[in-house]
């Protein structure tokens, strides 16, 4: 999170303890809203950052658990805040329910990620474009392209194909974007699960990767069994992008 805010502002800088003492000064003066949903974000990146460079004997009796949970709620407020910065949106994302943020994500991104980055790689190259129309066609062709290259990725490590991941318009990364978001919060911290967000998110990931079947009489094994299918499916994702 510092470090998307500290990219956004123009204050990122390599060493992780100038980051984390950076990102304490600029916090409440340049993210002053962030500031007010997660109050103790600065102290949590200080924390963190020094168990990260010199971690103590004492911080194994840390509750790693409980961490992650408050984590993943952080992550999920700033998600929406983030978002909300970079492209400017009238009103922020849906928070309460998983399937519409989740939903939304999708649509944001599918429009927009790609293209920044494409109008810097036809840059590059010498090409300019500035009609809008065309550069949102180029951008649609793209993602087909990208997905494409994943379709061919999975068939090749799993010798299986999803003919709508192949011929979709919408990037792999926006995909596992909007399905991490069942992921994350299907449980709670008494391990309880939502089988409807479980349900959600494999039909979610299933889209783009073959997913193993599972049957809903545990639900705890089920939530983990989703997560792994991500983890596999993500994984191809990146080595294709290496």
């Amino acid at each position: 999170m510092a470090e998307a805010l500290l990219l956004y502002s123009g204050d990122f800088v390599c060493s992780y303890k100038d980051r984390g003492d950076i990102f304490k000064k600029v916090l409440k003066k340049k993210f002053s809203e962030l500031s007010r949903i997660i109050p103790d974000l600065d102290k949590k990146v200080l924390l963190y950052t020094k168990f990260k460079l010199k971690p103590q004997p004492k911080d194994l009796n840390l509750d790693f658990q409980d961490i992650w949970f408050q984590a993943r709620d952080d992550s999920i407020k700033f998600i929406s805040y983030y978002l909300n910065k970079i492209y400017k949106l009238d009103k922020s994302l849906p928070l309460e329910n998983p399937k519409d943020l989740s939903r939304e994500i999708k649509n944001l991104l599918q429009r927009r990620l790609l293209l920044k980055y494409l109008k810097f790689y036809l840059s590059a190259r010498g090409i300019k474009i500035n009609n809008k129309v065309i550069i949102k066609l180029i951008n649609i062709i793209a993602q087909n392209r990208i997905n494409f290259l994943f379709a061919k990725e999975v068939f090749k490590n799993n010798g299986k194909i999803k003919f709508r991941a192949l011929f979709s318009f919408t990037d792999p990364g926006v995909k596992f974007y909007s399905s991490l978001i069942f992921c994350l919060c299907a449980i709670n911290k008494n391990k309880k699960v939502d089988l409807s967000l479980v349900h959600e998110g494999y039909k979610s990931i299933n889209r783009f990767f073959p997913m193993q079947k599972f049957k809903y009489n545990n639900p705890f094994s089920n939530w983990k069994n989703l997560c792994e299918g991500y983890t596999l499916a993500f994984r191809a994702y990146q080595f294709l992008k290496i």
